[in-house]
């Protein structure tokens, strides 16, 4: 199933939720709804951004 991002200018919060949602059930299904799995899919993406990645400790 394909879809059309909707231009910025007319996005609404009910067409961003739409496309969130549905690329959430496109990861959970490709990854056979493993959270290890998507996890790990979504570090290594992460990884290969060129951006920096900040890891803040957890609070005690």
């Amino acid at each position: 199933m394909t879809t059309t991002l909707p231009s910025r200018r007319n996005d609404t919060p009910d067409t961003v939720i739409r496309e969130v949602r549905l690329t959430k059930e496109r990861l959970a299904r490709k990854f056979d709804f493993d959270v290890h799995r998507i996890a790990a899919d979504a570090r290594a993406r992460q990884g290969l951004s060129g951006h920096e990645i900040v890891r803040v400790k957890p609070k005690v």
